[in-house]
């Protein structure tokens, strides 16, 4: 993960900002907030199906290694 330099993380906190006191806070805005800082580059090429937030995930039981974690695939 590469280091952030100062410019670009005062200039994620301006661009939060000021969505914040705009009171109109979506996913998309946080998102284009976060691709403008260039946090989020890769999202930009990702489609937007692909960019769901609250996805649930269910593992079933018999996946659950009993000393936890999944199991190891087979070769």
């Amino acid at each position: 993960m590469e280091a952030f330099t100062f410019a670009s993380t005062s200039n994620l906190v301006r661009s939060a900002r000021s969505i914040l006191n705009s009171k109109r806070h979506t996913t998309d805005s946080i998102t284009s907030i976060l691709i403008g800082s260039g946090v989020l580059a890769s999202a930009r090429a990702r489609p937007r199906s692909d960019r769901k937030i609250n996805r649930r995930v269910s593992i079933p039981q018999s996946y659950i290694h009993p000393a936890g974690g999944l199991p190891a695939r087979d070769a």
